[in-house]
C-alpha cells in the first residue's frame, strides 16, 4: 500500500480554511467529533461532545476546545462535525480555546496518516502542528503602549501647531515636551510606526503626568498596540525588511533545474492543465553550484502564483544565513521556525504564517507543519542528513511528512543535496522523482583537489600529533598567505575516553554504557548520552594508581593543539559545547565570515551549506569516526560527511585543497569521496543494499525494549519477537517477504539507566506491516501488569517485581544504534 492508497479521498478541491467567523449557515451540525489532547492508547480514539447554543456556529474542524473528561478539563481538536452522537450520553463542549482556527482538513489528513504509518497517537501528530506557547497557553501576544498625536494636530499646519506649543509651554511646559518629541518623530518619517512607545518618551524625560493631561485634553491619544517580537536582530516589530538582492543570471544548468521544477507546478490546481500530479525533483548539485539560486527563483515563481513556500534546513547553524539570503530577497514576507528562538519569537511567527503576513517559512524540522497558506512548494535542502528524523515520539521523517503533504495540498516537493541520500537517489534513478542535475560549480571554480593521508603511516614515520605532516605544512602555509582554514572532526570534548595504565579501568558513564567524554575547558567528565558529569578523579577509582591518560580527541583537544602549534592563529571552535546561547551560530559564522578568525574548528555543523569564500583548506583531522559504527548507513554517512565539508574549500576566487587524514585510505567510502564521484560510491553501497535487502529496498521497522531490569528487556524483546514471527506466518499466504531480526541487546545497551534490546522487522512495505507491529506490540502489553504511567503505552511489570519495561516504535530509524 503506498502513500496514494492511505490518502485515499483527499485530493478534494482547495478552498480556504474555515474561520470561526463565517461558519456555514445551513443543517448546522449539533455535535463534534473531538480528539482530546492525552496521549494514551485508551483514549486515541475521537469522542462526541454537544455544541451548546453560545458556541453554535463559531466551532468547525480544526478548532481547538475545551471539554469535559472525566473529572477533569482537557483541550481537544474538532476533527469532525456530525448530526448524531454515537451514544445518548454526550457531554456538552465548555468553549472554544483559541480565536484563530489552527488546523484545516488537509493538516488533520496529515495527522491521520502519521497515526498510520509511524504508529503514533494521532494528538502527538498535532502536537507537532501548533508551537509549545500555543499548545499550552503559556505565551500570548504582546502588547506596547503607544502614544500619537490626535488626528486634528497631526493633521494641523505648522503655523497652527507652532501656535497651539507656545500656548501651552507657557502654562505646561512638560506637556509641550511631550509633543515637541511626537512631532519630530512624525517628521521623521516615524520609525517606531503609528506614535512613541510611551516607555521611550519617558526615557527622554517625559513624565507620565504630562502624558495623561494631554491625553485628557485631546491632543494625544494613548493605546496598546501588539508589537511582533522577531527572531532576527535588526528586524524590530513594524518594521518591514525591503527585499534589495537581485537574482543572478542563472547558468545553463541552474537555468534547466529551475525550469524543471517550474514545470511541475503546472501539475498544481489552479496552475493550467492538470493531467498529473506534480513529482518530487531531487536536485543534484555539486557543494558550490548555485543550488540556493535555484531555490530562490522557484519561490519567486511560487509566490508570483499566489502560492507560498516552506523551506527546510537540517541544521539551526545553517538558518541565519539561509534567512538572510532569503530576506535581501524576498524582505518581511520570510517566517522562521526553528527550537532555538524564544517561545514568543515562535508564537509571534506561527502567527504571522497563519495570517498570510508571511509566505516563505524557513526552518528546522518541525516548520514542515507550518500553517502556510495556500502552500504551493516545499524544499528540502541536504535533504541527505539525518536531524529531518525525530528521535522521540512522534518519530516521524520530515522528508516522508513533506512527501505526503505535497500531495494533501498539492504541492511541488524539491530535494535538494550535492550528496543525495541513496533512497531519494534511487526514486530518482528508477523514476520516481524527476531528476536535475548541476554538475559544476558557478563560475566554472574547480571542486577542491583532495588528499588522503594514511596515519598509519605517520605512526611509522614517528609522527605521534594529531596532525599529519602535509595538514601542518598546509595550515602553516594558509596562514602565512592570510586564507582562512576548517579543521573538521565530529567528535566534540577534549579526549574521547579516560583510562588507568595501571589496572585498565576505562571511566564510564554509570546510566550508560559509555565512556566519559573528558571536557579540559571546566575540567569534568560529561556523558554526551545522559548528561551525567563528574569530576575527573586524581587517582584511579579502582586500584587508586595515579598512572591516568587520556585517549582520544575531540574538538576541544583540536582546538588546543591549533593553538599551541600556531600560536598567533586566531581560533574559533564551533560544535554543542559553544553554541548553547541563544544567537551564539550567527555570531559566530559573522565572525568567521568577517575574516576575524583564520581557523573554524567545528562538527558536523560546520560540514555543509556555508559558504565562506575565504576558505581554502579543510582538514579533516579523523575520518574515521563515523566509519566503523555498527550501522548500515556508517559507509554513506561518511562519504557523506567527508564530501560536504570538503566542499567548504574553494568556493571563492582562490582554488581550495582537502587533506583527509585516515586509518582506513581504501576504503571506498573514503575514496569515492576524494575523488567526488558521487555516482561511483551509490553503485558501490546500491550493490550491498540490495544483497541485504536493506533501504532502499525494503523497509526497516524498529522495536526497542527498554527497561532497568535487563532480565525484563531480553524476556520482553524475545515475547515480542515470537508475537511478530507467528503473525507473520499465519500470514505467509499474501506473498509477502518479512524477515524478523533479533532479539538482541542494542549496540548502545544501556542509557539512562535503561537496558535496551530490540527487534527489527524488515518488510516490503511499511504501512502494510504496521498493523501486525501494532497487534503484536499490543498482546505483549496486554500479558503483562499495567505499571504506573502511560497504561497501555509500553509500562507494564516484568519478569521482576516492580520492575517496568517501555517499547518504542520507530519506523525507518536514521540511525540502528
Amino acid at each position: 500500500m503506498g502513500h496514494e492508497e492511505v490518502l485515499g479521498v483527499l485530493h478534494e478541491p482547495r478552498r480556504e480554511p474555515e474561520s470561526h467567523h463565517e461558519p456555514e449557515t445551513h443543517n448546522e451540525p449539533r455535535y463534534a467529533s473531538v480528539m482530546v489532547d492525552i496521549a494514551v492508547d485508551r483514549v486515541n480514539r475521537p469522542f462526541h461532545y454537544a455544541i451548546p447554543d453560545r458556541l453554535a456556529g463559531r466551532i468547525d474542524i480544526g478548532t481547538r476546545v475545551i471539554a469535559p473528561f472525566g473529572n477533569r478539563t482537557v483541550y481537544g481538536y474538532v476533527i469532525d462535525l456530525v448530526e448524531e452522537p454515537f451514544s445518548g450520553d454526550v457531554k456538552e463542549l465548555i468553549d472554544i480555546a483559541d480565536d484563530l482556527c489552527f488546523l484545516d482538513r488537509r493538516m488533520l489528513d496529515l495527522a491521520r496518516w502519521m497515526q498510520d504509518y509511524y504508529l503514533c497517537h494521532v494528538v502527538e501528530a498535532l502536537r507537532c502542528m501548533l508551537p509549545g506557547g500555543v499548545r499550552t497557553h503559556r505565551v500570548r501576544p504582546k502588547f506596547q503602549q503607544m502614544v500619537e498625536l490626535a488626528p486634528a494636530l497631526a493633521s494641523a499646519s505648522q503655523a497652527e501647531v507652532a501656535a497651539s506649543l507656545e500656548s501651552l509651554g507657557k502654562t505646561a511646559p512638560s506637556q509641550a515636551r511631550v509633543l515637541k518629541l511626537l512631532l519630530a518623530e512624525k517628521r521623521a518619517g516615524g520609525t517606531m510606526g503609528s506614535g512613541v512607545p510611551k516607555a521611550e518618551l519617558l526615557r527622554r524625560g517625559a513624565s507620565a503626568a504630562s502624558i495623561k493631561a494631554l491625553e485628557r485634553k485631546g491632543l494625544v491619544i494613548v493605546g496598546n498596540v501588539e508589537i511582533r517580537r522577531a527572531p532576527m536582530d535588526g528586524r524590530e516589530s513594524g518594521i518591514g525588511t525591503s527585499g534589495t538582492s537581485r537574482s543572478f543570471k542563472l547558468t545553463r544548468e541552474q537555468a534547466s533545474a529551475v525550469q524543471i521544477i517550474l514545470d511541475q507546478f503546472s501539475a498544481l490546481r489552479g496552475s493550467g492543465r492538470r493531467d498529473r500530479e506534480p513529482r518530487p525533483v531531487l536536485l543534484h548539485g555539486v557543494t558550490g553550484s548555485g543550488k540556493t539560486e535555484v531555490y530562490l527563483q522557484a519561490i519567486a515563481h511560487a509566490r508570483e502564483l499566489g502560492r507560498s513556500a516552506i523551506v527546510l534546513v537540517p541544521e539551526i547553524s545553517l538558518t541565519p544565513q539561509m534567512v538572510e539570503r532569503f530576506c535581501s530577497r524576498f524582505g518581511d514576507d520570510v517566517a522562521v521556525l526553528h527550537s532555538r528562538l524564544s517561545m514568543g519569537e515562535r508564537f509571534d511567527e506561527w502567527r504571522r504564517i497563519r495570517r498570510g503576513e508571511a509566505g516563505i517559512v524557513i526552518g528546522a524540522r518541525s516548520a514542515i507543519f507550518a500553517p502556510a497558506r495556500d502552500l504551493g512548494l516545499i524544499i528540502i535542502d541536504e535533504e541527505h542528513e539525518a536531524s529531518y528524523k525525530q528521535d522521540e515520539a512522534p518519530r516521524y521523517d520530515a522528508r516522508e511528512v513533506a512527501r505526503v503533504r505535497a500531495k494533501v495540498e498539492p504541492a511541488v516537493l524539491v530535494l535538494g543535496s550535492a550528496t543525495p541520500s541513496i533512497e531519494a537517489y534511487h526514486r530518482a534513478m528508477t523514476g520516481e522523482y524527476t531528476y536535475a542535475r548541476l554538475p559544476d560549480r558557478v563560475s566554472g571554480r574547480p571542486l577542491p583537489a583532495v588528499h588522503v593521508i594514511d596515519l598509519r603511516e605517520e605512526l611509522k614515520a614517528g609522527n605521534r600529533t594529531i596532525f599529519s605532516r602535509r595538514l601542518r605544512e598546509a595550515i602553516a602555509d594558509r596562514l602565512t598567505r592570510r586564507e582562512q582554514i576548517i579543521l573538521f572532526l565530529n567528535r566534540r570534548g577534549h579526549s574521547t575516553f579516560v583510562l588507568c595504565r595501571e589496572c585498565g579501568h576505562v571511566l564510564r558513564c554509570p546510566h550508560c554504557d559509555v565512556s566519559l567524554t573528558y571536557h579540559a575547558e571546566d575540567a569534568r567528565m560529561l556523558c554526551h548520552y545522559c548528561d551525567w558529569e563528574e569530576r575527573v578523579p586524581e587517582v584511579c577509582p579502582r586500584c587508586g594508581s595515579i598512572y591516568i591518560k587520556y585517549f582520544g580527541i575531540g574538538t576541544e583537544r583540536v582546538e588546543r593543539e591549533v593553538k599551541s602549534s600556531f600560536p598567533g592563529a586566531r581560533v574559533l571552535r564551533m560544535d554543542v559545547d559553544t553554541t548553547r546561547r541563544k544567537g551564539s551560530h550567527r555570531r559566530m559564522l559573522d565572525g568567521f565570515r568577517k575574516g576575524e578568525y583564520d581557523i573554524l574548528v567545528g562538527t558536523q555543523m560546520i560540514a555543509k551549506g556555508l559558504d565562506f569564500p575565504g576558505v581554502t583548506l579543510v582538514g579533516v583531522v579523523t575520518a574515521d569516526t563515523s566509519l566503523n559504527l555498527p550501522d548500515f548507513r556508517s559507509g554513506e554517512r561518511t562519504f557523506q560527511l567527508l564530501e560536504q565539508v570538503a566542499g567548504r574549500a574553494g568556493r571563492g576566487a582562490s582554488p581550495g585543497e582537502v587533506i583527509i587524514q585516515t586509518y582506513s585510505p581504501d576504503h571506498y567510502s573514503i575514496r569515492f569521496a576524494a575523488s567526488h564521484d558521487y555516482e561511483g560510491f551509490y553503485r558501490e553501497e546500491i550493490k550491498t543494499r540490495e544483497e541485504l535487502v536493506y533501504p532502499p529496498f525494503a523497509h526497516i521497522i524498529a522495536m526497542i525494549v527498554s527497561s532497568s531490569d535487563v532480565s525484563v528487556a531480553a524476556g520482553v524483546a524475545q515475547e515480542l519477537a515470537s508475537a511478530l514471527r507467528a503473525r507473520l506466518k499465519a500470514g505467509e499466504s499474501s506473498g509477502r517477504v518479512f524477515d524478523v531480526l533479533g532479539p538482541a541487546p542494542c549496540p548502545l545497551a544501556r542509557i539512562g539507566g535503561s537496558y535496551r534490546w530490540q527487534v527489527a522487522l524488515k518488510c516490503p512495505d511499511a504501512l502494510a506491516a504496521n498493523p501486525i507491529v501494532r497487534d503484536a506490540v499490543s498482546s505483549v502489553m496486554k500479558a503483562k501488569v499495567p505499571a504506573p504511567g502511560r497504561a497501555g503505552s509500553g509500562g507494564g511489570s516484568g519478569v521482576s517485581p516492580g520492575a517496568s519495561f517501555a517499547v518504542s516504535i520507530n519506523v525507518d530509524p536514521a540511525s540502528m544504534l
